[in-house]
């Protein structure tokens, strides 16, 4: 009787708002573990996040130097201090990857921003061309864009390549909306057919330039070919 008792009485006691070491003290214990699970949790997304960036960021440089088609998983492992297997364990191929790293390039965007009516259109196309070539993503999105890439184990990402030239495309747009805006473009000129054309020309150029290895700048050396194309776009089509 009296071992019930007591046993009734520590269930109450147990169970009473007033005891500190019973549910308040579980529910303090739930709260610790709860959060010492998502510190570890948040401590391992982070982590887990850093490594995806440093193989982007890695991958960015060995592609850049070696040109998408050379580039492997391998190298990109290599020169992250990874196994492959690590870096499969953060993309499933090179292509996947190349797409993260395209989703990452801004640069037609933030050229486009910084535009300005105030300079002549030769000007314009010259500079962006320049600052184009530049960066070494451009010349790659140029050669995946408008050529055959040879075969290999991992397929180019069409569709990011292509969304990457759209980028392109759209900043020399805004330029020829520009010289519309100022009649150096004639307005029965269709901008997206002749934005395409510019970017073509401008690729050449750069090309030939590089081959020649001229002493002038590219904005320089390219203005006189530049203002040739852009006489044409004065004219009615």
């Amino acid at each position: 009787m009296i071992y019930s008792f007591y046993s009734l009485f520590c269930v109450c006691v147990e169970n009473s708002p007033l005891n500190f070491r019973g549910s308040h003290g579980r529910d303090a214990r739930r709260r610790r573990n709860k959060k010492a699970v998502m510190s570890i949790a948040n401590k391992t997304r982070e982590e887990a996040l850093k490594t995806r960036r440093l193989i982007i960021d890695t991958a960015t440089a060995v592609i850049l130097k070696k040109g998408y088609e050379r580039a492997t998983l391998l190298d990109i492992a290599a020169q992250t201090g990874m196994t492959r297997g690590a870096v499969y364990g953060n993309f499933k191929n090179k292509s996947e990857l190349f797409e993260c790293i395209l989703s990452d390039w801004t640069l037609p965007e933030t050229l486009a921003d910084a535009l300005t009516s105030e300079l002549p259109l030769s000007r314009t196309c010259c500079d962006t061309l320049q600052s184009l070539e530049k960066d070494g993503l451009y010349q790659i999105v140029l050669s995946l864009a408008t050529g055959s890439a040879a075969e290999q184990e991992d397929a180019v990402p069409e569709k990011a390549v292509r969304r990457s030239y759209q980028k392109l495309l759209g900043l020399f747009e805004k330029i020829l909306l520009i010289g519309q805006q100022k009649s150096d473009v004639s307005k029965k000129q269709n901008v997206s057919a002749a934005a395409e054309v510019l970017l073509s020309y401008l690729a050449g150029l750069g090309k030939i330039w590089r081959v020649e290895k001229s002493s002038f700048s590219l904005s320089e050396w390219a203005r006189g070919f530049v203002d040739i194309f852009l006489r044409g776009l004065r004219e009615n089509p």
